[in-house]
């Protein structure tokens, strides 16, 4: 009977361990994907804010995805 306490204990230490690990990987992930959405943030908000371009220009990436079409 001592056996399955060891056993589980054993398993339940590698669970919280990978556990623990993977919490730090996704923390970590996800302050650089905000730190990545703050900075683009903060390059749009120094461009015009009305998102529209002048009569007559349109993005050069929307010119060859009008002509896939």
């Amino acid at each position: 009977m001592d056996a399955w306490a060891v056993f589980w204990g054993i398993v339940l230490a590698a669970v919280l361990s990978v556990f623990a690990v993977l919490a730090v990987v996704v923390t970590i992930g996800g302050f650089f994907d905000l730190k990545t959405l703050l900075a683009a943030g903060d390059r749009a908000d120094d461009q015009d804010d009305s998102g529209c371009f002048p009569a007559g220009q349109q993005r050069a990436s929307s010119e060859s995805e009008a002509s896939d079409v």
